[in-house]
């Protein structure tokens, strides 16, 4: 009789674990229809840190007369990584700090360290699927005009 219970309490929660299991839902690692893109920023062959990257969308206007869409995300120690849906971007990577006397239009506002040609000028692009991987490398090198 107590090896009848035994078993019958295994055989219990063993169901139960299994049920659990059964019926969680997996977790999504991103909303639906987006995909995760990540890669690293070299500024000089070191890791920019810290940076912003932007992914600027170069198909369609989401309405007339609007400005570009973009999705942001912040590089830290170099890497990056931005949940966005697929399609073709404009990449531009900017990196703030204080601007030297004399440099800055604006006292004490944040300047942008980094030349045009990586971010307001950037000819940098981007190819984002579902399928992936997603891994987009960009090196900058400082004395770029």
């Amino acid at each position: 009789m107590r090896i009848f219970g035994a078993f019958a309490s295994c055989w219990m929660l063993l169901s139960v674990c299994l049920y659990l299991i059964g019926c969680k839902e997996p977790a999504l690692p991103v909303a639906s229809g987006m995909v995760i893109a990540k890669g690293q920023v070299l500024l000089d062959g070191k890791k920019l840190d810290p940076g912003q990257i932007s992914f600027v969308v170069q198909e369609e206007k989401p309405l007339p007369n609007t400005a570009p869409v973009d999705y942001l995300a912040a590089v830290n120690q170099g890497e990056y990584q931005v949940e966005i849906p697929p399609g073709k971007y404009r990449v531009e990577i900017r990196q703030f700090g204080r601007a030297a006397k004399g440099d800055s239009d604006t006292p004490g506002a944040p300047a942008q360290l980094l030349p045009k040609k990586y971010n307001e000028k950037s000819e940098f692009t981007a190819q984002v699927t579902q399928a992936g991987p997603n891994q987009f490398n960009f090196e900058l090198i400082s004395d770029a005009k």
